[in-house]
């Protein structure tokens, strides 16, 4: 029975990034602490990761902005689950989640040190069912842009600097605040 219930999972999965990427988001914004997505999103991380050897590391930091944090939320829990694919069981994997303020912008980085970009996959990357990966629908970074970009934000993959990706997140023009409380 086994094999049945990967299959259906694997299908599940399917018509739900199906739905998901045929469904405009609608965010619902509010103001949200980093902490409020950062913590769940470890929470995550540490499931996604498992038993392998990756280190996962995530920066607090004590601001607040105006966003849907779900929809934030299931933007960066894609691009772990992607990094944690991209290391793949190599031993001595890294990943982190930075958040960096730059005046009224905000960046969020998922960084690691996995296999890196394939050659001349880079165009294609947000293209709808182009996959790079033996399984996966490759529409993961298709929806996750969409999810990005319906918070006012953008979307970009890049290559590591010695290793690996960086996708950014980045909202050029969110009013991020320090908490003084926090």
């Amino acid at each position: 029975l086994e094999p049945i219930f990967k299959e259906t999972s694997r299908l599940e999965n399917l018509v739900n990034d199906l739905l998901l990427y045929g469904r405009p988001p609608v965010p619902a914004l509010r103001t949200t602490r980093w902490h409020e997505i950062l913590n769940p999103l470890q929470a995550h991380a540490r499931q996604i990761i498992g038993k392998r050897d990756i280190r996962f590391e995530a920066q607090a930091h004590a601001v607040e902005w105006e966003t849907d944090p779900d929809l934030l939320q299931g933007a960066l829990l894609n691009l772990l689950r992607n990094a944690a694919e991209a290391i793949g069981d190599r031993p001595g994997g890294e990943i982190r989640l930075e958040i960096r303020t730059e005046g009224k912008g905000l960046t969020l980085a998922v960084v690691d040190n996995g296999s890196g970009l394939p050659e001349g996959a880079g165009p294609r990357l947000f293209e709808p069912f182009f996959t790079t990966k033996t399984s996966g629908t490759g529409l993961g970074l298709a929806i996750t842009r969409r999810l990005v970009r319906s918070l006012g934000g953008e979307l970009s993959i890049l290559p590591g600097v010695l290793r690996g990706v960086q996708a950014l997140v980045q909202f050029p023009t969110v009013m991020v605040r320090p908490i003084e409380d926090a």
